[in-house]
């Protein structure tokens, strides 16, 4: 069920995320190709992985399908793990193939007449740009599935989750901030 759900979701990120790599080839500047690549490496598995929690919990109570799934006896836990397990084996396919489209994008840019353009070579490196990917993934995974346990909508489960989300980053670097009393 949940891959029905969600294969669309998927495929439409997936393909936005493959087709727009290619267009940051024509970038000037080597930095701001790099930048737009880990961007899209970044974002897309995050705002799949959140609304992918989202409509996995929170769809569900609001049709009132996991009050029928408990009826049916299905074991709440073994329920709630393989909605978050199919949840996260899908960003790390959709993480997957984003990050081989980018490295192939990469590894193409800098072999073909695109490396011309300039002699800036690409700034940055795709290790830092899947920790990157990694860390916003995570957060974005803990506030979906929160707040779409907490929510009774999708709607209010996904806007509630992107707030946290973004805040999350600049709240622990004030906390950070005022505990290392540089505030």
């Amino acid at each position: 069920k949940e891959y029905r759900t969600l294969r669309d979701f998927w495929l439409c990120l997936a393909v936005f995320g493959v087709v727009l790599m290619p267009l940051t080839l024509f970038a000037d500047d080597a930095p701001i190709r790099f930048g737009v690549l880990a961007g899209i490496i970044t974002m897309l598995p995050a705002f799949y992985v959140l609304g992918g929690t989202a409509v996995s919990f929170a769809a569900e109570r609001e049709d009132g399908t996991d009050q029928m799934l408990y009826r049916l006896g299905t074991p709440r836990g073994r329920l709630w793990l393989s909605k978050l397990g199919f949840n996260v084996v899908s960003t790390l396919l959709v993480l997957g193939l984003l990050s081989l489209v980018a490295h192939l994008v990469f590894s193409f840019w800098s072999s073909s007449y695109f490396s011309n353009f300039n002699s800036v070579q690409p700034g940055g490196n795709f290790e830092n740009a899947g920790l990157s990917a990694v860390a916003w993934v995570v957060g974005f995974l803990a506030w979906g599935v929160f707040f779409s346990l907490v929510c009774r909508s999708v709607l209010s489960a996904l806007c509630w989750a992107v707030v946290a989300s973004l805040a999350t980053p600049f709240v622990v670097d004030m906390v950070i901030q005022r505990l290392s009393g540089t505030i």
